[in-house]
């Protein structure tokens, strides 16, 4: 069986560049870690209030939505150090 690439690879990334653990999202989500679990693998959907309490989180600007949290959860994902 083949592995399935990494979901929301942006996320986990500006989670880490933040010094911040992924289950440290669950804070300002509200989210049981099983909860966070599901959603970070793709199998349950976010809500828009929880993706932006995470961006307040991490203190990014709301037009950062669209690249932690893509249409397509598995897209590559390149970081670029002159926006963070």
């Amino acid at each position: 069986m083949k592995n399935k690439p990494k979901a929301y690879k942006a996320l986990r990334a500006y989670t880490g560049l933040r010094s911040k653990e992924l289950q440290d999202l669950m804070k300002p989500t509200g989210l049981s870690i099983s909860a966070l679990s599901k959603r970070l693998c793709g199998l349950l959907e976010w809500k828009r209030a929880d993706m932006y309490a995470i961006l307040r989180f991490l203190d990014l600007p709301d037009d950062y939505l669209p690249i932690l949290f893509p249409e397509d959860i598995y897209e590559d994902f390149v970081y670029d150090a002159r926006s963070a």
